[in-house]
């Protein structure tokens, strides 16, 4: 199975010497593709998301952009703790620092828009945003850290959904890969897919 050609609403694949052009392809054809170039390697779910990203700001729901990866989530000072390891995205005392500094922003902001210094104030908004943003991604609406077991789930959940929807959508065109990839792909916080080339 091989991606021919990418575009913003479409996605041309083709096995067995077929071609078949899709509407609305989503991530789950990125996802096979990936991991049919790499048989028997298990591949973090998290690793594939952030392989073929989607900015919701340039394109429809179902459509996808492929991007470069960002493989450390972090934020100026405050680094998230790795993936793949049953702890919190950002210990209590980093979210306690994180907070009293923005209390401090917060403060100096009111000072410099008193003082109309807009050129510092553009400066702290900046790093202000950073940290709610950091925040944001480090705690539950419960204002509880998360645990990076959430993240996996979520991961998981993601990755399997758009695999699955890509194999229906290709399955009424390519049958025996669709029963393939039924029969040999593993999901779990990596996915595998577990034949040899």
């Amino acid at each position: 199975m091989h991606v021919l050609h990418r575009a913003k609403q479409t996605l041309t694949l083709s096995h067995d010497s077929k071609q078949v052009t899709y509407t609305h392809a989503g991530r789950g054809f990125e996802y096979l593709e990936e991991l049919l170039c790499h048989p028997l390697k298990p591949i973090m779910c998290s690793h594939l998301r952030q392989l073929f990203q989607i900015d919701p700001n340039n394109s429809p729901k179902d459509d996808f952009r492929e991007v470069e990866a960002d493989t450390i989530i972090s934020c100026p000072k405050f680094p998230f703790l790795p993936l793949g390891q049953p702890i919190e995205v950002a210990d209590k005392q980093t979210i306690e620092e994180v907070k009293s500094r923005l209390v401090d922003l917060i403060n100096e902001e009111e000072d410099l828009m008193q003082y109309h210094d807009l050129a510092r104030l553009e400066d702290v908004r900046d790093e202000k945003q950073a940290l709610m943003d950091y925040l944001k991604k480090a705690m539950t609406p419960m204002q509880k850290p998360k645990y990076l077991h959430h993240q996996q789930r979520n991961d998981y959940s993601a990755v399997k959904k758009a695999i699955q929807r890509a194999i229906s959508k290709m399955q009424p065109d390519f049958p025996i890969l669709a029963k393939d990839l039924n029969e040999n792909l593993d999901y779990g916080l990596s996915v595998c897919y577990k034949k040899a080339s």
